[in-house]
């Protein structure tokens, strides 16, 4: 990785969050699923994994197809988009009884 495309603001975020997950949200976190992880994602869990508790470690999953989430998700349980079969239309107005907008 070069200085050129590597953002520093997204490792000191993934430092953060990992520290933040593993301090405080590790024996309530089921599992940690980051949709769609390009290579900076893979490589900054390669950076920071030695870091991290083995149980932390091991609820942190990076998914590059879709098609993975269905080994942890059932279909039922994710959307098309996801590779799942649930029909779900999110409506702000209904899920939260809030005004539409004029």
């Amino acid at each position: 990785m070069t200085s050129a495309n590597r953002d520093s603001a997204l490792i000191k975020f993934a430092f953060r969050m990992a520290t933040m997950m593993q301090d405080f949200y590790c024996e309530r976190l089921g599992n940690f699923y980051v949709v769609g992880a390009n290579w900076v994602y893979w490589a900054a869990f390669k950076l920071i994994k030695p870091f991290l508790a083995q149980k932390t470690r091991e609820k942190i999953k990076l998914i590059d197809r879709n098609e993975q989430l269905l080994e942890w998700i059932a279909p039922e349980n994710l959307i098309p988009e996801l590779g799942g079969t649930l029909d779900f239309q999110y409506d702000p107005q209904t899920q939260w009884g809030l005004a539409p907008r004029d």
